[in-house]
C-alpha cells in the first residue's frame, strides 16, 4: 500500500540516504499513534505494544517505521532522535484542519460525547519549536512526544476554529456509546473519512472521544520546551486561512 512506500521504504530510503551522505545526525518524525490503545498516561517509556486496529494502516507503518529507525542507528551509526507529535492542525494543513472545517460549515455541528475532553491535538507551530529544539540537542537514541502543548477540549477547538472560519454553528452533543458503536459498524462495512482513509473510523472516534494521555514531559524537562502559541489564536488564524484557500 501507499502508506508503506511512503512511511516504512520512505524512512528507510531516507535515512541511508543521510548515511551514505555523512550526515551526523538525523530527526526522525513519527507518531503517538504507535502506541496503538493504551489505559492511562503516555510516556517515552510506554511499550509500544498497545493493540492497532487492524485497518489502521498508518498506525501500523509508523510503528515499523521506528524499527527501522533505530536499526538504521544501531547498524550504521547514524545518531536518531524519534519525534512523536500527535494530530497537528495549523495553516497549509489540509487534513486535521481541513476536515473539521467541513462539519463547522453545516448549520449543525454534532459534539462527540460532551465536548468537554481535552483532545490530542498540537498547533504546527509549536511542533515546528520543539524540531528545533531537538534538532539543536542533536541527542540520538532519545524520543520526544509532541502530544500536549496546552490544554483544548473538544469544544474550544470546534469553536475557535469556527471564529476564524466566519461561521457559528449550532452544537448538538451526541451520546459517546453511539458514536463508538457507530464506528465499529463502519469500520467492518469498510467505510472511511475522506481525507483521513489512512486511520479507521474507530481510530478517529476514539481521538475525539478520549482525553489526551501524552503529557509530553520529556521534552519540558530536558529540552525546555515551552509552546509559544495559544490554541485560541492558532486555530483563528487556521480558520482564515482555510477560509481564504479552500
Amino acid at each position: 500500500p501507499k502508506v508503506r512506500a511512503v512511511n516504512v521504504d520512505g524512512t528507510r530510503n531516507v535515512l541511508m540516504a543521510a548515511v551514505k551522505a555523512g550526515i551526523n545526525f538525523a530527526v526522525h518524525v513519527s507518531s503517538v499513534v504507535v502506541y496503538g490503545i493504551v489505559d492511562g498516561t503516555v510516556t517515552e517509556d510506554t511499550p509500544l505494544d498497545g493493540r492497532i486496529h487492524d485497518g489502521d494502516l498508518y498506525a501500523r507503518s509508523k510503528r515499523q517505521a521506528e524499527v527501522i529507525a533505530r536499526e538504521v542507528e544501531e547498524e550504521h551509526g547514524l545518531p536518531v532522535s524519534v519525534v512523536r507529535p500527535c494530530g497537528v492542525y495549523g495553516e497549509r494543513d489540509r487534513l486535521t484542519a481541513l476536515t473539521v472545517a467541513k462539519f463547522l460549515r453545516l448549520p449543525i455541528v454534532p459534539l462527540l460525547g460532551s465536548g468537554r475532553n481535552t483532545i490530542p491535538v498540537v498547533y504546527s507551530g509549536n511542533v515546528a519549536h520543539a524540531l528545533r529544539l531537538v534538532l539543536e540537542a542533536a541527542r540520538g537514541g532519545t524520543t520526544y512526544d509532541v502530544g500536549f502543548d496546552l490544554p483544548l477540549s473538544q469544544r474550544a477547538m470546534l469553536e475557535d476554529l469556527a471564529v476564524g472560519l466566519g461561521k457559528r454553528p449550532i452544537f448538538l452533543a451526541m451520546p459517546a456509546s453511539l458514536i463508538r458503536g457507530g464506528a465499529r459498524v463502519l469500520d467492518r462495512l469498510g467505510a472511511f473519512i475522506p481525507g483521513v482513509k489512512h486511520l479507521s473510523i474507530s481510530r478517529v472516534a476514539e481521538f475525539a472521544l478520549g482525553e489526551n494521555p501524552y503529557i509530553s514531559r520529556r521534552l519540558r524537562e530536558e529540552l525546555g520546551w515551552d509552546p509559544p502559541y495559544p490554541h485560541k489564536d492558532a486555530l483563528i488564524r487556521t480558520g482564515l486561512w482555510l477560509t481564504e484557500h479552500t
